[in-house]
C-alpha cells in the first residue's frame, strides 16, 4: 500500500460501489495516482435483452451505450477529470482482473457488496477478488466513504502476516491514522484441570508474555522500514483466530482491516486461508486484502 501509480476500481452502479468509487477516488488523489473506472455487464443481461428486442437490433451496443452513459453519470462529481471509463460486457471477475494488469493497476478497489445489498460482510465477487488477484484489493464497506481513522492488522507470524503487516504500517502512515497489531491466541491446554505447572496462572501470564514480546519484536522490525506510525501491539483470547479477529474490529469499531490472504494453512492452490476468509465474508467494515508475494 505504498504511494500508488494507478488504481482501478469496478463499480456495478449500487450505493456501496458509490462508496468503493469515493474511497478509490480519494485515494488516487491522494497519491497522484492514474484512475480507472469500470464498470462490467454480465453477458446474461445482454442475452435477456436480446429475447426482448426486436431482430436486428444492435442489442449489445445499445447496452454499453446505455451502461457508458449512466457510469458517467453515477461518477460526475465524483472521479478526477481524466478518469478512464470502461464498459465492458463479460464474466465480473475475470474481466477485472484483466482490467488491472491491463492498467498496471497496484489496488483494486470494489464494494463489499452489491446490488442484492448489504450483509454482514462480504459478497460473492468481493470473496472471489480476495481469493484469486495478484494485487491487494480494497473492499469497501458501504457505509464508510471518508477517510480511514483507525486500522487494523491481523498477525498469526506467518510470512503471509507479516507482508500484512507491512502494507498495514503503510496504509497507516499514509492515512496517518494508528495501527493496532493484533494477535488472536487461545490460552495452552489445562490438562483436563490437572494442577500441572501449565495450568497455572504464572505459567500463563509468561505464556502470554512471550506471545506479546514476539508480537513486539515483529512490529518493530517492519517499523523501521515503516516508521512514523503509532502501533498498538495487542493480545486478544478467543477460540477462533477468525472470530476472534472480527469481534476485536467490532468492538473498537475500527474502519479498515488488513489481511494476507493466505496463512498458516494446508491449502494446496491459491485461496483464502480459513482465517481470512471468515474475517472477509463476515467483518463489518472494510478490509485490504493483501495477496502472498508473487
Amino acid at each position: 500500500m505504498e504511494h500508488l501509480t494507478s488504481v482501478l476500481c469496478a463499480v456495478d452502479l449500487s450505493d456501496c460501489s458509490k462508496c468503493a468509487l469515493e474511497q478509490a477516488s480519494r485515494i488516487a488523489k491522494r497519491d497522484g495516482a492514474a484512475l480507472s473506472l469500470l464498470h462490467v455487464i454480465e453477458p446474461r443481461v445482454v442475452d435477456d435483452l436480446e429475447q426482448m428486442m426486436p431482430k436486428g437490433s444492435d442489442v449489445r451496443k445499445g447496452a454499453l451505450d446505455g451502461a457508458r452513459r449512466e457510469l458517467e453519470k453515477f461518477g460526475a462529481g465524483i472521479v478526477p477529470p481524466k478518469t478512464k471509463l470502461d464498459v465492458v460486457v463479460g464474466d465480473p471477475l475475470e474481466t477485472i482482473l484483466a482490467k488491472a494488469k491491463e492498467a498496471n493497476a497496484q489496488l483494486v478497489v470494489i464494494g463489499a457488496f452489491g446490488v442484492t445489498g448489504a450483509g454482514r460482510g462480504a459478497g460473492s465477487l468481493a470473496l472471489k477478488m480476495a481469493r484469486k488477484s495478484p494485487i491487494p484489493v480494497l473492499l469497501v464497506d458501504g457505509r464508510h466513504a471518508a477517510d480511514f481513522h483507525s486500522a487494523m492488522v491481523g498477525i498469526d507470524f506467518s510470512e503471509q502476516s507479516a507482508r500484512a503487516l507491512f502494507a498495514a504500517l503503510q496504509l497507516a502512515r499514509l492515512e496517518r491514522c494508528p495501527l493496532h497489531a493484533v494477535h488472536v491466541f487461545a490460552p495452552p491446554p489445562l490438562h483436563y484441570g490437572a494442577p500441572t505447572p501449565q495450568a497455572s496462572p504464572t505459567y500463563q501470564r509468561q505464556f502470554q508474555a512471550a506471545l506479546k514480546q514476539r508480537l513486539e519484536a515483529l512490529v518493530a522490525e517492519q517499523r523501521k522500514l515503516v516508521p512514523d506510525v503509532k502501533v498498538a501491539c495487542e493480545l486478544f483470547e478467543h477460540t477462533s483466530h477468525g472470530q476472534g479477529l472480527i469481534d476485536y474490529a467490532t468492538g473498537k469499531k475500527i474502519d479498515v482491516v488488513v489481511l494476507g490472504t493466505l496463512g498458516r494453512s494446508n491449502l494446496k492452490t491459491l485461496l483464502l486461508g480459513s482465517t481470512a476468509e471468515r474475517v472477509v465474508r463476515d467483518t463489518p467494515c472494510s478490509v485490504l486484502a493483501v495477496p502472498p508475494k508473487a
